[in-house]
């Protein structure tokens, strides 16, 4: 009752200041703007620009730093005999119990694969030797498609996620409860967002036009009403995807950091992996990327009740690919 009050009473003052303002504007211009006028009228213009200059420093200068970057590791593995990719993460096994999330990198390898329900998503568009197993296949021309083919993939792969994760309950986000029952427990997500405040957004080709895969297959993600999505390809090995809030950003920059061909010390994770035929003596690449998580709130929108909602968005949001992506998190539990 008393912030209804306090916000019609706030309102109230703006309109008068306002059309207190607009008049001495009027009455002076049509009185010339004559010395008598300005000498009545220039300290009260003088109290509104000082209450602009406070305002100023109250929504910008004053506002919450922003939190540091999440960096996290994401490392993928190429079985050249069939040029299937393998991503290093948690599957459902993995995951906590407690925690309503879908598996992210570990599902990559339905893009190379037909043992999956949707047998048309694409294939890795390559030679049997994209990377030059043999010295004469070893091209600058051969390694660059290779690197924007898993780059596609990756970007792809994280938007699947998205559109999986943002969806429980119809939201764009969500807190988790565990309801304890004597046959057992079940879990449940309560939304914090009312409809109002999140709407479908269709990720394709036009948002994404060199990449392969949504070239092939759109998805359709949950995010907060008026979102954009505007992607940054800053060279082969680096690839930026910016989430455009009204109220605030998310920034994925995803980056090549190194790689090379494993051997048997390594044995421990690609028998994790369920991969086809595995064959200690067989060659297997690996690739790691360095993902970094920006996230913003514009200080202008920051007290409206959907921007106070948006931080426990970003942390969740984190929280969670932490656990489907982050190699580090995978080698934790793979060791445990």
């Amino acid at each position: 009752m008393r912030k209804g009050m306090e916000a019609i009473f706030t309102k109230i003052i703006i309109s008068i200041s306002t059309l207190w303002l607009i008049f001495i504007i009027i009455y002076a211009y049509r009185n010339d703007f004559s010395s008598e006028i300005l000498s009545f009228f220039l300290p009260a213009l003088g109290a509104i620009l000082l209450s602009f200059f406070v305002g100023i420093k109250f929504i910008y200068i004053d506002a919450p730093k922003n939190p540091d970057p999440t960096k996290l590791t994401i490392a993928i593995i190429h079985d050249k005999r069939d040029n299937t990719l393998y991503g290093l993460g948690c599957n459902n096994m993995m995951l906590k119990w407690k925690t309503l999330n879908e598996p992210g990198i570990a599902t990559l390898r339905s893009y190379n694969t037909d043992e999956i329900m949707n047998p048309n998503k694409i294939r890795l568009l390559l030679s049997k030797d994209p990377i030059g197993l043999k010295q004469v296949e070893n091209t600058d021309n051969n390694q660059l498609i290779f690197s924007k083919t898993v780059f596609d993939f990756l970007e792809y792969n994280i938007f699947e996620w998205l559109s999986r994760i943002n969806s429980v309950k119809g939201s764009w986000f969500n807190r988790e409860y565990i309801y304890n029952f004597p046959s057992g427990s079940s879990q449940d997500a309560i939304n914090l967002a009312d409809s109002s405040m999140i709407k479908s957004l269709k990720i394709d080709k036009k948002i994404f036009p060199n990449n392969i895969l949504f070239k092939t297959q759109s998805l359709e993600c949950i995010f907060p009403t008026g979102t954009s999505i505007i992607t940054k390809h800053i060279n082969e090995f680096r690839r930026s995807i910016l989430i455009d809030t009204k109220h605030s950003t998310i920034e994925f920059t995803i980056q090549q950091i190194g790689g090379g061909s494993l051997n048997e010390s390594n044995t421990n994770v690609l028998t994790k992996l369920d991969i086809s035929n595995y064959d200690s003596k067989c060659l297997y690449t690996g690739m790691n990327y360095q993902l970094e998580i920006q996230t913003t709130i514009k200080p202008l929108f920051r007290f409206s009740k959907e921007a106070k909602l948006h931080p426990q968005w970003h942390q969740l949001l984190i929280e969670k690919f932490i656990e489907a992506y982050s190699f580090e998190e995978f080698e934790k539990r793979i060791n445990k």
